[in-house]
């Protein structure tokens, strides 16, 4: 079934339950980055590190977003704008996290909602994709065609382009 019409996007900031639940969520994300990195790792107490969550919750410049399907939750995406400090200077946005729950893979959400937070804002976008998360950068081909710069550096792959 392909429900990628019917994804919502729900701004994270406006409610408590909102942060919480992307908060629940960043953990899951990170367990799943922790296959392709080693910048995160456990602590003694089973606690994801660095807690970047913990510091990114009241900046500004970030934009968390749940992606909800028929009121059920299927993900998170967060959208950084300028001055970010991680992000290009000559970008105006960055997607800078984005996961969609395992069940809901494969049907379409992702693209759904990878498309509603680039249409939240129009300007100058980009993206890092960890080499090694081969799903990932396969996606995100498919969501931007052809239309996007490609960077391939050692530690991560760089999508540029224009919204």
């Amino acid at each position: 079934m392909d429900v990628r019409e019917r994804v919502n996007l729900v701004d994270a900031r406006r409610s408590i339950r909102g942060r919480s639940v992307v908060r629940r969520l960043f953990a899951m994300y990170v367990h799943e980055l922790s296959r392709y990195t080693r910048f995160y790792t456990l602590d003694a107490r089973g606690r994801w590190r660095p807690e970047l969550w913990r510091d990114w919750l009241g900046m500004e410049v970030l934009e968390p977003w749940l992606f909800e399907v028929g009121g059920e939750v299927a993900g998170f995406g967060v959208v950084g704008r300028q001055p970010f400090e991680f992000m290009s200077r000559d970008r105006d946005f960055k997607v800078c996290e984005f996961f969609i729950l395992a069940g809901w893979r494969r049907r379409g959400v992702g693209m759904g909602a990878a498309r509603g937070l680039l249409d939240l804002h129009r300007g100058g976008w980009e993206l890092t994709v960890l080499p090694g998360n081969l799903g990932a950068l396969a996606f995100w081909k498919r969501v931007l065609g052809t239309g996007a710069e490609e960077i391939i550096t050692p530690g991560e792959v760089v999508f540029r382009f224009e919204r």
